[in-house]
């Protein structure tokens, strides 16, 4: 089953990591929910800093892999400067995420 989060209905800043938190908190309960796939849509709310994706990520980081939660999650209605942004701050934290692991062998 497919879950959609209308993002403006969950934040009200995308400019800070507290909107980042809040979003990463509403995936990680869908994700606790067993949703197979997640849309996060951007609709009516735009830019996105590189700090409001990292607090994102960081709290769903802390429970699931990033690596194969890439294919669960999807984002529509973002323009090219914040897609970019979105993903560079995806990579950054799967890598670190496996840094991570790697080094608690």
């Amino acid at each position: 089953m497919t879950s959609v989060i209308l993002v403006k209905d969950i934040i009200n800043d995308s400019f800070s990591p507290i909107g980042g938190h809040q979003l990463g908190k509403e995936v990680v309960t869908l994700l606790k929910n067993k949703k197979e796939s997640i849309v996060l849509n951007f609709d009516s709310i735009a830019p996105f800093t590189t700090l409001f994706f990292n607090a994102m990520f960081k709290d769903i980081s802390a429970n699931y892999n990033l690596h194969e939660l890439n294919r669960i999650i999807k984002v529509e209605s973002l323009g090219e400067v914040d897609k970019d942004t979105y993903y560079r701050s995806l990579n950054n934290a799967t890598e670190k995420q496996e840094k991570d692991k790697d080094a608690n062998k």
